[in-house]
């Protein structure tokens, strides 16, 4: 039956629109930090150049509306999270001003669909659904890590029921925390996948470059940049990863940024040494390992290193020579990888666990520090005076910040004489509060100087108020990282617990981290 004119030009209409839907640019993204740096010390190597090679992009001049190189202003912007701290380290300082959307984002600061969910918030685009969705799991999420932590309380009431305690929340718990990993892993792909009328946000869609191009005139720094930037998208982005790959991953993003800005890529294979700061569980997870070990437990923990250390490699090389396939191709191996590497994941749990009984016998090596003698009224009067202090900072940070617009909508980034404005304007409105805190310091001072001039050291000689207030200081900082890292601290150390509770206790640690001044943070237009 013949096709009428009327039906053959509303088909063909349809076809010149779907092709021009298809044609909208996606999310690209340029590694720099916020303080506009490129991680791992970059400062101009690290930023990706005009495409290389013109032949690889997509064709979509021929679209309607189509583009190679489309306005920067319709590219996504992508934030990717900062790399989990040391256990015990201290944390970089704020920023004075905060980018808004962190508001948002710092729930989430270790999900697999962080990265993805920022472009959602930063375009704007989290509609009701995902919104509800979001704040579901954030419930749920809660109410998991409410009942853990009531759990761990009571089998440290009774030390000697404890493992069986812990086996039994273990058991309850696995279905909702597996069912938790599930949404999450759901949420990832449905943040970055577009719709029929939205452009995906797929760092890789839109990519015209390609690791292990032929040709290149790009330095071997440049090329290992781009691995970097390959490796730390396929986090989020790439399909056909177990969730423990994409966590190992992690990994892999500190190491080769370490490899970019400090030491020698040929260096990348980590030995283990007393001391020395290793990847532990959860995946990315980091600690010291006490001095003085026994040479049979630091063998075990090289021969945890070194497993640990061949599945990075099979993961980073899988991704490197998969790069330059279709994703279909790229997906299926990688499946089958993750089920091949699924027995070595397991049995790098059943050694962390030995490892843990082996270190929890250990003399403890991170008690917290114990205060300067100081009268009891003195302490308490500096406890004060130090959280008042800290209070005021942590107001003065939020003042000087955009708030988050309600409803997803994009957040703008203040300005920087309008930052300056609102903290003049919040140093008038607590101008009495800051003149307490001043005299009180003063005070402080002099009675510290008083009991400097009856107190000695060991060798007889006065100590100083100087060195009594740093005292003191120092031990005041060291319990409050006590404090940050407790849940850091049981998810790596805590003999009993499953591998879901420990990712769930790091998840939550830092979650409540201030990470905002770390490297790594945010990712703008490529």
């Amino acid at each position: 039956m013949p096709m009428s004119p009327a039906l053959f030009f509303r088909l063909r209409l349809a076809l010149l629109l779907l092709a021009g839907v298809l044609a909208v640019p996606g999310a690209r993204a340029q590694d720099v930090t916020t303080s506009g740096v490129a991680p791992g010390g970059l400062t101009g190597s690290g930023s990706r150049p005009t495409p290389r090679d013109p032949s690889l992009a997509r064709d979509l001049s021929r679209f309607p509306g189509g583009s190679n190189q489309p306005p920067l202003g319709e590219l996504m912007p992508i934030y990717f999270p900062a790399p989990a701290p040391v256990l015990g380290a201290e944390l970089p300082p704020a920023p004075a001003i905060r980018d808004a959307i962190w508001n948002d984002l710092a729930p989430y600061a270790n999900e697999l669909f962080f990265a993805p969910l920022s472009t959602r918030l930063a375009k704007g685009d989290i509609d009701r659904r995902h919104r509800q969705r979001l704040d579901a799991y954030r419930a749920a999420r809660a109410t998991a890590l409410a009942e853990l932590r009531i759990g761990l309380e009571a089998a440290h009431t009774a030390p000697a029921s404890a493992p069986a305690a812990l086996a039994n929340l273990a058991r309850k718990q696995e279905p909702v925390l597996n069912e938790l990993a599930g949404t999450a892993d759901a949420l990832r792909r449905d943040f970055y996948r577009g719709g029929f009328l939205t452009p995906t946000g797929d760092w890789n869609q839109y990519r015209n470059w390609r690791l292990g191009e032929t040709g290149t005139t790009r330095t071997p720094q440049e090329l290992l940049y781009d691995e970097f930037s390959v490796i730390r998208a396929a986090i989020f982005y790439q399909e056909g990863l177990s969730p423990a790959q994409r966590q190992l991953l992690r990994e892999v993003v500190v190491e080769l940024s370490e490899a970019l800005g400090e030491r020698d890529p040929g260096d990348l294979a980590s030995t283990f040494e007393p001391e020395q700061v290793v990847f532990f569980l959860p995946h990315g997870s980091r600690l010291r390992v006490p001095a003085g070990i026994s040479a049979g437990l630091a063998a075990e923990i090289g021969t945890f290193t070194a497993a640990k250390t061949a599945l990075k490699r099979e993961l980073r090389d899988a991704l490197f020579n998969l790069d330059r396939q279709g994703d279909g191709k790229r997906e299926k191996t990688l499946r089958e990888l993750a089920t091949q590497q699924e027995p070595r994941f397991a049995e790098l749990e059943t050694q962390a666990e030995r490892l843990r009984l082996a270190l929890a016998a250990l003399p403890e090596q991170t008690r917290p520090a114990v205060r300067p003698g100081l009268p009891p009224a003195l302490a308490a009067r500096i406890d004060a005076y130090l959280r008042e202090k800290a209070g005021l900072q942590s107001a003065a940070r939020q003042q000087a910040q955009e708030p988050a617009p309600a409803g997803g909508k994009k957040a703008k980034p203040i300005a920087p004489d309008a930052a300056r404005a609102a903290l003049a304007a919040f140093e008038e409105q607590n101008r009495a509060r800051l003149a307490t805190l001043a005299t009180e310091a003063r005070a402080i001072r002099e009675e510290l100087a008083r009991l400097a001039a009856s107190t000695t050291s060991g060798d007889g000689d006065a100590k100083t108020v100087d060195a009594l207030l740093a005292d003191f200081m120092s031990a005041f900082k060291q319990q409050q990282l006590q404090s940050l890292y407790r849940d850091y601290r049981t998810a790596v150390l805590e003999p009993g617990l499953s591998p879901a509770q420990r990712q769930l206790l790091f998840d939550a640690t830092l979650a409540t981290l201030d990470l905002t001044g770390a490297k790594d943070w945010q990712a703008v237009p490529e």
